[in-house]
């Protein structure tokens, strides 16, 4: 919890909403919402530059639900490497680190770098994703449905 606690901002922020079709609603706009790019790329289930913020918004909704605690990890380096975790949630004196993948993407370059600089706090690594259950070097892939259960 010391690395969660010395690298606190609350300057960097991120928001989401209890309610998914309304955020889904507000990213489309108020034109003719069924034939909007987004929103034929979720039905038809392609990848597109918003679908990760619709799977972000739908995982942090589940455990909001357990009253868990969930913050934003976001590092970046003067060479430009930028590692960033969706979802930090604190459990007991661990935490648990969440990544939330669109597509089939299964990079954890992220979850890597926090693992190795505070290998002793973590408890769990856990990508979610929209493929099949996996693990892969101590991280856990699951499909984004798990996430109710986390």
């Amino acid at each position: 919890m010391l690395l969660l606690a010395l690298n606190f901002d609350n300057s960097r922020v991120k928001c989401y909403m209890a309610d998914t079709g309304l955020l889904l609603s507000m990213a489309v706009g108020e034109d003719d919402f069924l034939k909007s790019p987004l929103y034929k790329s979720i039905v038809l289930g392609k990848s597109s530059s918003n679908e990760g913020m619709m799977m972000e918004n739908l995982a942090c909704q589940m455990p909001s639900v357990h009253h868990r605690s969930m913050y934003f990890y976001e590092k970046t380096f003067p060479n430009r490497a930028r590692y960033e975790v969706d979802f930090v949630c604190p459990k007991g004196a661990k935490f648990d680190l969440y990544e939330i993948k669109s597509g089939r993407s299964n990079k954890a370059a992220s979850l890597r770098y926090v693992s190795s600089v505070c290998k002793k706090q973590i408890d769990e690594r856990c990508i979610l994703w929209s493929s099949d259950i996996k693990v892969d070097d101590g991280i856990v892939y699951l499909p984004l449905a798990f996430a109710a259960v986390l």
